[in-house]
């Protein structure tokens, strides 16, 4: 016996418990927007003197399940876990009302942006010619519309330097023609070696900020010249950026390229972790640096 037998409550008859079900949706139906028609599941009791389910009145039933096609409207700039209610369209009790149907944003990972609130974060990896002369990117973006980005003339781009692009965030719910921003992370591919003449060093010295004072080896130093850094016979995969400080924006658990499997700690190897407070019982894991 499931149900209490008819009875009600003296404010009328009570409601059946809403259904929820995720609403899948891409960050490209998120910016635009969209129409689709969803199939759910519903559950009605309807009397049966021969069903299988009965209520403490002795009342029997048969359970059914019905198909029900919804229209939905994605609206712009909906977030993640927003939830879209269809009243009166979910499960029906004996002599309840019926539910409600609750579809529940589910956004879906999207391989070029994050999403935080209205805005978007992206990376895009340049060279360091470009770092250096200018950096000139074209982006394209969820709408399928592109957005030429440059840098400021005469300015250097720094390894994971973050810029911003105004209005090219996502649209803000409930105000679609108002737009967050886009974050630019910048990774700057540094070459692996230079050939450099002398003739080339010296017009290098001359455009670029060198040291006041130039080392010179002397009598009784040791010399010794840089290596890759190594453990357990495998050079670290991000060289010197495993010591550089964490880069501005938000840090994850662990470098994927990494594969070290700490999760939750600061990895020395990762450039995501920056080399910070990494316990050294911990550095033995890493596939990369320690």
């Amino acid at each position: 016996m499931l149900f209490g037998g008819g009875r009600r409550a003296p404010a009328g008859p009570r409601k059946t418990d809403d259904t929820m079900h995720p609403l899948k949706v891409t960050l490209e139906d998120l910016y635009g927007g969209k129409t689709a028609k969803v199939v759910v599941p519903r559950s009605i009791y309807e009397r049966d003197p021969s069903g299988p389910i009965a209520d403490r009145a002795g009342n029997r039933y048969t359970k059914k399940i019905e198909r029900e096609v919804l229209e939905v409207l994605v609206e712009r700039g909906m977030k993640n876990g927003q939830r879209i209610t269809f009243p009166g369209k979910g499960d029906q009790m004996p002599n309840c009302l019926p539910g409600d149907i609750v579809l529940v944003v589910d956004q879906l990972p999207h391989d070029t942006f994050q999403r935080r609130g209205s805005d978007l974060i992206m990376k895009r990896e340049i060279t360091l010619l470009e770092a250096l002369t200018g950096a000139r990117v074209v982006v394209e973006h969820l709408d399928g519309h592109k957005v030429f980005v440059s840098s400021k003339p005469g300015e250097i781009v720094a390894p994971d330097a973050v810029k911003q692009v105004a209005d090219e965030g996502m649209p803000v719910y409930g105000h679609p023609h108002v737009f967050g921003v886009l974050f630019m992370q910048f990774e700057v591919k540094f070459p692996e070696k230079l050939e450099l003449t002398e003739a080339m060093k010296r017009v290098l010295g001359g455009i670029l900020p060198g040291p006041e004072e130039v080392p010179k080896l002397e009598a009784g130093m040791k010399a010794h010249e840089l290596e890759e850094v190594r453990r357990g016979g495998v050079a670290c995969i991000h060289s010197w950026r495993c010591l550089v400080a964490a880069p501005a924006v938000a840090r994850f658990d662990c470098c994927a390229s990494c594969g070290c499997g700490i999760r939750g700690q600061r990895c020395f190897c990762c450039r995501c972790g920056g080399g910070l407070h990494v316990p050294p019982a911990l550095l033995g894991r890493c596939s990369g640096f320690g």
